[in-house]
């Protein structure tokens, strides 16, 4: 794996980890303020993919941000122009995970021709109209599941105003229903979230209102192709933020993954990678 030091405008570094063979995939991790290494291989996508992936302000080889606005989405969206430059002086291909989506929606509303073909992976449903996401009903069609619904009652139970000591033990009690089955690799997933999140930056990202009412006009102007993902079982965005989220681009399809719940590569990585790789080599 080799790494690139970029300067942000701030006069920060930002570096750019690239992993894998193949056309170069600019790679936003969501989270927010999740380390980038949660991202892996995406299931296997080195093998066909060169990835190239930015550390979050904040995690891995990237500097804090400057200031506490430094954090918000807009700003670390600012970032993606000088990450796509490491890239391609062209336009690229851009993956984005999560609450990456938000930030990729502003790039791509700002540079739409330095889009090539954007794939959005269970993007956040954050700044849509109430009602979009269906992640409500998601998560009460699992409530059969014994994992699951103990998760929902964690859940429930930290909304409801939990003890200050009984918050880690229940945020860590709802993983099981952020994927799809409970597997080995599900586990040890969720398991390193803690060690990889950096809490100011995850706490500030949607600090600022963020609407998407300012940015959908602009994104008439991206008419790359553009892939969103949802997984079926996603109990944090849902399916049908994906609806609404296709629609806001003149050119995009909507696929659901099966079995799959907010990190589909975990969870079915060949279903994944197919779909990906299908999409960016047409």
């Amino acid at each position: 794996m080799e790494r690139i030091d970029v300067t942000r405008d701030d006069g920060a570094r930002m570096t750019i980890s690239t992993t894998g063979e193949g056309p170069r995939l600019l790679c936003i991790a969501g989270g927010p303020g999740r380390s980038a290494v949660y991202l892996g291989d995406l299931g296997g996508l080195t093998s066909t993919r060169t990835l190239m992936i930015p550390d979050a302000r904040g995690t891995g080889g990237s500097d804090d941000a400057v200031d506490t606005e430094g954090w918000r989405v807009t700003e670390v969206a600012k970032d993606l122009p000088l990450a796509a430059a490491a890239v391609s002086t062209g336009p690229i291909d851009v993956l984005a995970h999560s609450a990456g989506s938000s930030a990729a929606l502003l790039f791509a509303a700002s540079n739409p021709d330095r889009i090539n073909r954007l794939v959005l992976v269970t993007p956040s449903a954050r700044g849509l109209p109430d009602g979009t996401s269906d992640a409500d009903r998601i998560r009460e069609s699992r409530r059969t599941e014994p994992l699951v619904a103990e998760a929902i009652a964690a859940r429930e139970r930290l909304l409801a105003g939990a003890e200050p000591d009984e918050v880690d033990q229940l945020v860590s009690r709802m993983n099981p229903m952020f994927y799809g089955p409970w597997t080995e690799s599900a586990e040890q997933h969720a398991a390193a979230e803690a060690s990889q999140v950096n809490q100011t930056a995850r706490s500030e990202f949607y600090s600022e209102a963020f609407t998407l009412d300012a940015v959908a006009p602009k994104l008439d102007a991206c008419t790359a192709p553009v892939l969103v993902l949802t997984g079926a079982f996603d109990c944090a965005t849902g399916v049908s933020t994906g609806d609404h989220i296709a629609s806001l681009f003149p050119t995009a399809a909507h696929v659901t993954l099966d079995g799959c719940g907010h990190f589909p590569w975990v969870d079915a990585p060949a279903q994944f990678c197919a779909a990906v790789d299908g999409f960016l080599q047409v």
